[in-house]
């Protein structure tokens, strides 16, 4: 399928970028380097989304770099960020629509959650590497997740983890959670509000402080759970390492991907060229955050 047709506001930025970049007589490599230079790096691949209007500028860094790329092309403050569409107006964010970067996933929920659990705190165990894999139907619908996590207990020994699933929007019908490898599935608990579900994985093993062991689970979503078109990954510490992989269906594959990372509420957005069926994400020595690919139509 091709990329998603552009709306009035982002083909305005476009053709805004797109003569200023023309009448400056400079190319977007030339516009690249300034901008690392200035301290605001963009990938080249990035601006060239923004030049054809199938990307917009999104989040606290992307507009800093806008507001750069107009005093490096001679234009007037605001010539070009005054055309930058609101997040929430954006025609390929398909329903249900993605929150804004500084509220992303609903941390009170979630924390809610875990406190009704009755789950050992986050802060006893450290996440190392974690590696999900993610499976999307012809619907965009993530099917199921799987996960295998790494962790590092703390200074008491650990015999659990918690797992917490946001939805989008309110949802009827919650996610399963099951245990595949090196853990079993205890207690689970749903949110009255229906966008927030947990579960507990029991360790096979108690894990002795600063030990580290590893953890294979799996979470399906059953039709009818609001979930955005999006599969992330949020850690509340850092993190040696974070990789996504998204499987698309085959025949219907989406007509946009981007990766996405959140850190102190500044957005960087990476646009993917769908050639294929399967697209992944990692993200080294970064976080506490967010980060993973959306996708639409």
């Amino acid at each position: 399928m091709g990329g998603a047709a552009r709306s009035s506001g982002g083909t305005d930025l476009a053709d805004a970028l797109a003569r200023a970049v023309e009448h400056r007589g400079v190319t977007l490599a030339w516009l690249r380097e300034r901008l690392v230079a200035s301290g605001n790096p963009v990938a080249l691949a990035t601006l060239s989304y923004w030049r054809s209007g199938r990307s917009q500028p999104r989040g606290a860094a992307s507009v800093a770099a806008v507001e750069e790329i107009e005093r490096l092309l001679d234009l007037s403050a605001g010539e070009l960020v005054g055309l930058i569409e609101p997040r929430h107006q954006l025609p390929r964010l398909a329903s249900p629509t993605h929150p804004p970067a500084s509220s992303t996933l609903p941390w009170a929920l979630g924390s809610e959650v875990l406190g009704r659990l009755g789950s050992t705190p986050q802060e006893q165990f450290h996440e190392i590497s974690t590696h999900l894999v993610a499976e999307v139907d012809a619907d965009g619908r993530v099917t199921t997740q799987r996960y295998r996590i790494l962790f590092r207990a703390g200074d008491d020994v650990i015999t659990e983890m918690p797992v917490v699933e946001v939805a989008a929007a309110a949802s009827s019908v919650a996610p399963t959670f099951t245990a595949q490898s090196g853990c079993r599935k205890g207690r689970s608990h749903a949110h009255e509000s229906g966008r927030a579900f947990g579960a507990v994985f029991e360790l096979d093993h108690p894990v002795p402080p600063r030990q580290t062991a590893v953890i294979e689970f799996g979470v399906d979503f059953p039709p009818g759970f609001r979930r955005a078109q999006a599969c992330s990954h949020a850690t509340t510490r850092p993190i040696n390492e974070i990789l996504v992989w998204v499987r698309f269906d085959a025949v219907e594959p989406p007509g946009w991907i981007e990766r996405f990372s959140i850190v102190d509420e500044t957005e960087l957005v990476e646009p993917v060229v769908p050639q294929a069926t399967s697209v992944h994400g990692s993200w080294h020595r970064d976080g506490p955050g967010e980060f993973g690919i959306r996708w639409g139509w």
